[in-house]
């Protein structure tokens, strides 16, 4: 059964101040943009006249976390906090995931993939009775928590590199490098059905982890050259002089993973909606 609370909010906000947030605001709607690329026929042209306002929604949860305590936990899962990789030993379930640690430990370590599964049964249940408005903007919400599992620092325990004298990594990889380097997403592939959503995500919660390591191997070597003071300032949410120098070095390292990451958060997006819309038995769009 599931337990979550599912808020489907819009929420207006005047953003002050940066916070370590899945991707950023605008790399979130180009992600959610690009996801609908992956589907086509009648939902695809749906996904399509809507892309607008479900795109912009996309970045909505990092708002939520401003107004809302209990959002934080929502956006990533520390799968080394919980079991050693590849976290077989982790209940699917959320209720046993609960009985095995505790509420408090299971908040601690983050909730992301039963958040997606909560989405993925809401739309569902709006796809059946119709509701096509609301049914946009979970599938927004839904879109960012799927991103969010995409960003290997969402993964792990040392989200920051604060574990190995890389503060500030997670800000530089999944903003400041995307915005520089980054021209076009692509889904890498068409949407595909998805049958089991804690189950795929705990697949993108794999594929993260593994590569994670590369992001802090590329940031030691980015930085390197840089005094002690350049090297702290890296953890902050500043434009800094030598910046350029550092993201490309931290690029030539990890494009690949950068890139990969990017597009199949897109595709995963796109079979997620896309699997909601069949599970809920394939309605007529009106």
């Amino acid at each position: 059964m599931r337990r979550l609370a599912v808020h489907i909010i819009i929420v207006q906000i005047l953003l002050i101040g940066n916070q370590l947030f899945g991707w950023g605001y605008d790399e979130h709607r180009r992600i959610s943009r690009a996801a609908v690329q992956a589907v086509s026929g009648e939902f695809g042209d749906f996904l399509q006249n809507n892309v607008d306002v479900l795109s912009y929604n996309s970045a909505n949860p990092d708002f939520w976390r401003k107004v809302d305590p209990d959002e934080l936990p929502r956006h990533f899962l520390d799968a080394d906090l919980y079991d050693e990789y590849p976290f077989d030993r982790i209940p699917r379930d959320y209720d046993e995931l609960n009985a095995k640690y505790g509420a408090d430990v299971v908040v601690q370590n983050g909730i992301a993939p039963w958040v997606v599964e909560d989405y993925y049964f809401k739309t569902i249940d709006l796809f059946k009775n119709k509701k096509w408005n609301e049914s946009i903007h979970a599938m927004s919400a839904m879109s960012h928590y799927i991103a969010d599992l995409h960003m290997p620092l969402h993964t792990c325990a040392n989200y920051n590199g604060q574990l190995t004298g890389n503060e500030g990594i997670h800000f530089r990889w999944e903003k400041s490098l995307v915005e520089g380097y980054v021209n076009e997403i692509i889904p890498n592939g068409s949407a595909e059905y998805i049958a089991d959503p804690v189950e795929m995500s705990f697949t993108i919660v794999k594929e993260s982890f593994a590569v994670y390591p590369e992001l802090l191997k590329a940031d030691t070597k980015a930085r390197a050259p840089l005094t002690e003071a350049q090297a702290d300032s890296l953890n902050t949410y500043e434009k800094l002089t030598f910046e350029d120098e550092y993201l490309s070095v931290l690029y030539d390292e990890t494009s690949e993973i950068l890139h990969e990451r990017l597009n199949s958060a897109a595709q995963r997006i796109a079979s997620f909606w896309y699997s909601c819309w069949i599970k809920a038995g394939s309605p007529e769009i009106q």
